[in-house]
């Protein structure tokens, strides 16, 4: 049980997209997945797919980071075009006897639930993009731009901090339970998976309260400013030309 929380922060800063402004990538990524999630079209969210995983392995992004980061998308997708496979339409596509059951696969299930799923690959691409270009202080700078709410902006810095410290101490607890033989078999895994889950809960609380206390030692008056004010690069402008001229032959495509 390891926990590779680093190896995202270390892609993004590696990046060669990293150079470009957040502001720009977080517009573009967001326009993409609207545009995406509504047309009807499956190839469209197939090109983004394969312009975004392009980018990314010819900036240098390691293919198993990526393969990675698109399994979970792809099972997810898979499920979704199954049931839509048995559960919507009405046109026959194929249809078997399993004793009393009665297995029907509809037509109109296959295109929708195949939609369905290249809209997930396509959306999931996009957020791989950003989040392989962009680390996390980037994205709370451009949000703070675009006037995201300062309560939201606090949680995310603070909870992004973090979390990265309680998934230690679920490391180190994991640890100490394996060397206690805690998890010789499926019975006291399930003990102890569940022990860890209410020291964690506690550990949450006590560190919340020490962090509050120490954040008032140095001058928190319940508001984190974050402010952003860079200007734009040449570059910047070069690539919203051509991330404008994406967006706009999606929309001729899709629609």
């Amino acid at each position: 049980m390891q926990f590779h929380h680093l190896v995202q922060a270390e892609i993004a800063e590696k990046s060669k997209l990293n150079s470009l402004d957040p502001r720009l990538k977080l517009v573009f990524s967001l326009l993409g997945l609207l545009i995406i999630i509504s047309t009807n079209k499956v190839v469209l969210p197939l090109g983004a797919v394969i312009l975004c995983t392009s980018a990314l392995i010819g900036t240098g992004t390691p293919k198993s980071y990526l393969l990675k980061r698109i399994i979970p998308a792809l099972y997810i997708g898979g499920m979704v075009l199954l049931t839509q496979i048995f559960l919507y339409g009405s046109t026959i596509l194929f249809q078997y006897s399993l004793g009393s059951w009665q297995i029907v696969g509809y037509q109109e299930g296959l295109q929708h639930g195949t939609l369905l799923m290249v809209r997930i690959l396509g959306a999931m691409s996009l957020m791989i993009f950003l989040t392989a270009t962009t680390t996390i202080n980037q994205l709370v700078f451009a949000a703070a731009y675009f006037k995201m709410p300062q309560a939201m902006i606090e949680i995310i810095t603070i909870a992004y901090r973090y979390i990265f410290v309680l998934l230690e101490e679920m490391e180190r607890i994991y640890k100490a339970q394996k060397v206690r033989l805690g998890h010789k078999n499926a019975s006291t895994s399930l003990k102890s998976f569940g022990s860890l889950g209410g020291m964690v809960i506690l550990r949450v609380f006590d560190k919340s309260n020490k962090l509050y206390e120490s954040m008032r030692c140095r001058g928190y008056k319940k508001t984190i400013r974050v402010t952003y004010q860079q200007s734009f690069t040449k570059n910047d402008y070069w690539a919203s030309l051509v991330l404008a001229a994406c967006l706009v032959a999606a929309l001729v495509v899709g629609f």
